[in-house]
């Protein structure tokens, strides 16, 4: 690619490289693609100084890494060495799919990009990797943060209160917070508590996964605090709940005028039809929703609420359960039928 733009007196116009790239070709590539800005590798391992150095000298405008796989056993300290090798606050994304030895030198390396990194992605935690979260206290300029718990068991409240209060002292010190997604935490309502009670931060969208209703009321009173929401997603379980959990929830919910996607599908199984008939008047501006509702329960939500909402069996056409959506919604559905 190099060759043929010199040829005709350009440069190598490429601006994304992926792959699975051998540790030896990857500096040299590099160093012949002048517009890269990407970089997508299937695996970590190959990163390290020099492949830093190589950016730096000939990648003016890299902003953006994603990962696969970060297995091995110099994984932290060669990625440490990557980061720091690179030009002080240059990158600006950074996702870690699936399986990684990322952990404190990764996190604490990071801070050379503290005023530039806006998303922040890292799947599979474990370890040590999460008790070390707080050291990422300096990047303050994140605006999409996406974090998963591999195993979903680690209580840090519990085990190590002080650095699960540092972790929390980070998240809140974001105020460009806009986008959240904390799957499979232990502690994940007790975190966003914390997030949504903080009036610099105004979140866009909020996605819980792995959480139970009973118990998190305080976390569903927060909710009510961000106004800014347009994307909500609770995933759950409604097990063991009460009704003052469910009206909790609803009433938070109803605050959210701004809402344009909600999905709450596992922790509604117990709403009934006064619930439903509230979120629906009460969110004029959510186009798609996904919340059970029995048949039973059908005919009355459509006669009450016929102007708003419209009433339709779901995917599966199941005998004892639908879906409800906005009739916009309905009407995109029966278009895409014909």
């Amino acid at each position: 690619a190099r060759d043929s733009a010199e040829r005709n007196g350009g440069t190598a116009a490429l601006e994304e490289l992926s792959g699975e790239i051998q540790k030896e070709s990857l500096p040299k590539w590099i160093r012949r693609l002048p517009r890269l800005k990407t970089l997508s590798l299937w695996r970590g391992i190959v990163l390290d100084a020099t492949v830093a150095d190589a950016i730096r000298g000939h990648c003016p405008d890299f902003e953006s890494l994603t990962l696969y796989f970060g297995l091995g056993a110099g994984v932290d300290t060669n990625l440490s060495h990557f980061f720091l090798g690179l030009r002080s606050n240059s990158l600006r994304s950074l996702q870690v799919v699936s399986y990684h030895d990322c952990g404190p030198q990764t996190f604490l390396s990071l801070d050379n990009h503290c005023a530039s990194l806006k998303h922040l992605s890292l799947g599979n935690l474990q370890g040590p990797a999460l008790s070390s979260l707080s050291l990422l206290k300096g990047c303050t300029a994140i605006e999409t943060l996406d974090l998963q718990d591999l195993t979903g068991r680690t209580d840090l409240e519990a085990t190590e209160n002080d650095v699960f209060l540092e972790f929390i002292s980070w998240l809140t010190s974001c105020k460009h917070l806009k986008n959240v997604s904390l799957n499979n935490f232990v502690n994940g309502p007790r975190i966003l508590t914390s997030v949504c009670l903080q009036p610099t931060i105004k979140l866009d969208s909020l996605h819980l996964a792995r959480y139970t209703l009973a118990g998190n009321q305080d976390f569903h009173r927060a909710l009510a605090h961000q106004t800014s929401l347009t994307s909500l997603h609770l995933k759950g379980d409604a097990d063991d709940s009460f009704r003052d959990d469910i009206e909790t929830l609803v009433t938070s919910l109803c605050k959210l005028k701004n809402l344009k996607y909600l999905n709450i599908l596992d922790i509604s199984d117990s709403f009934r039809t006064s619930e439903i008939q509230l979120l629906a008047l009460h969110l004029p501006k959510v186009s798609f929703s996904c919340i059970p509702v029995s048949y039973e329960a059908l005919a009355s939500v459509s006669k009450s609420i016929q102007n708003s909402i419209c009433c339709f069996p779901d995917a599966a056409d199941t005998p004892r359960s639908a879906s409800y959506s906005s009739i916009y919604d309905l009407l995109v559905r029966c278009l895409r039928a014909d």
